[in-house]
């Protein structure tokens, strides 16, 4: 019995660890490379382009905002012939990958507090990344609404209007990341995707579950062997970590509910069931 007991949990991490590899696989693109794994961690220059930005707002009077999650793979140069903040921004937005600029309006009582840098950034990328056109949101129990309205097209009086809704005219420069993953750590990341996976495979039949585990599992046999060797040994390191780590309780009643749904998944004929091995 507990021979198969450590099959069973060795199968559920394997296949649970092999499913997740389907959405890291798509960044792979078909390809993992034999040094991926002890190659160091790229340094990110934000802090350089922060000093960066800060010197174009002294330079041009004007507040520039850099989002702390953008990551900036090389050392950013200042663009010091830029005739204006907006050419200036351009240069800088020109040497960061998924990286976008856009000027900020905030209501003139809230002119002087600006909500913190990766707040602001956050609430830039959602808005400028938002599908629908226009959207009101309303709140019954206060009786309040929210709008929105994408690309609303401005006039020359623009500085005007903004003042007759009480806005500041003037605007903050917000340089941020267009990556979903920005201002999130790795294992911040890894439980969002184990979540989607989660809620995924919910919605999937059988049939659909096994072709998309099949694809998973050819994904992870066609890795480097190196790699596929040392992601197969960091997964398992792992499991057996968090299964050391799990309560008691918690731990045989796991147990339990893995047994009872992998006998009832392999039949009569499989371990356990009448005619099996463990008969």
């Amino acid at each position: 019995m507990k021979s198969w007991s450590a099959a069973v949990l060795g199968a559920a991490i394997l296949m649970v660890g092999t499913a997740a590899v389907a959405p890291a696989g798509a960044q792979l693109r078909g390809g993992v490379n034999r040094n991926t794994a002890r190659r160091p961690a790229a340094k990110n220059y934000n802090k350089e382009l922060k000093d960066i930005a800060d010197n174009l707002g002294q330079r041009f009077g004007v507040r520039v905002v850099v989002d702390p999650g953008l990551f900036v793979p090389a050392v950013p140069k200042a663009p010091a012939s830029a005739e204006n903040i907006d050419a200036a921004m351009d240069t800088l937005v020109s040497q960061t990958r998924s990286s976008a600029w856009r000027k900020v309006y905030v209501p003139q009582s809230q002119a002087a507090a600006l909500p913190a840098a990766g707040k602001l950034a956050a609430a830039v990328r959602a808005l400028d990344t938002l599908e629908q056109s226009a959207l009101v949101l309303q709140n019954p129990a206060t009786k309040r609404a929210t709008s929105f309205m994408k690309d609303y097209q401005t006039s020359d009086r623009f500085a005007d209007d903004l003042v007759a809704q009480q806005f500041s005219p003037k605007p903050t420069y917000v340089l941020y990341s267009t990556s979903e993953a920005a201002g999130r750590s790795p294992a911040e990341q890894m439980q969002d995707l184990q979540r989607q996976q989660m809620q995924l495979m919910m919605s999937m039949d059988p049939d659909e579950m096994s072709q998309a585990m099949s694809q998973s599992m050819q994904m992870y046999m066609n890795m480097d062997p190196q790699v596929r060797g040392q992601y197969l040994g960091n997964m398992m390191r792992a499991g057996m970590q968090m299964w050391r780590n799990m309560p008691p309780d918690q731990r045989q009643q796991m147990m339990q509910e893995m047994m009872q749904n992998a006998q009832g998944a392999m039949g009569p004929g499989g371990p356990g069931g009448p005619g099996g091995p463990g008969r």
